[in-house]
């Protein structure tokens, strides 16, 4: 007889993951394939007529996709880590991602930040020619809440 926890355990959506995986699942991998991300589990926060934005809250993090409607097919989305005890993981994630993706040719880091000329001291990457426009993602060390956060955002370059 199989329990009612296993089955439970087995149902989408109910087994829970690490934040870096809930930005991998919802943000990045979906913008990388010009896929939707949003999906029938995220709500409404606001729908404006300049932008929509769409949050989902997961139990670790919450990720808000922001739609912007005066520009084709312009997208961020960001996954804010709510719990102090997996900040650090949730780093060391995004920094072996960020290096693997360097590596494999994928994303660069620019000398100045090219989406406005500053100098880029940041840890932004940015997409070669995996998808048009480019991608742009980051780690933001402290957000509004006093945590991290991980963004992912199209920009209005080409490869």
């Amino acid at each position: 007889m199989i329990r009612p926890v296993l089955i439970l355990m087995l149902l989408p959506g109910t087994v829970a993951a690490d934040p870096w995986t809930d930005f991998e699942t919802r943000c990045l991998s979906p913008m990388e394939n010009l896929h939707s991300l949003v999906s029938a589990d995220f709500g409404i926060e606001h729908d404006k007529p300049e932008f929509t934005v769409h949050r989902w809250l997961g139990d670790d993090v919450s990720v808000q996709v922001t739609t912007y409607k005066t520009t084709a097919r312009r997208q961020s989305c960001v996954a804010e880590v709510l719990d102090p005890s997996q900040w650090p993981d949730t780093l060391t994630a995004f920094e072996l991602w960020r290096a693997k993706a360097i590596a494999d040719q994928r994303y660069e880091v620019p000398g100045r930040d090219i989406a406005d000329g500053t100098p880029a001291g940041g840890n932004a990457v940015y997409s070669n020619e995996i998808r048009e426009p480019r991608l742009r993602v980051g780690f933001i060390a402290l957000n509004e809440i006093g945590g991290p956060a991980i963004f992912a955002e199209d920009t209005d370059l080409e490869s």
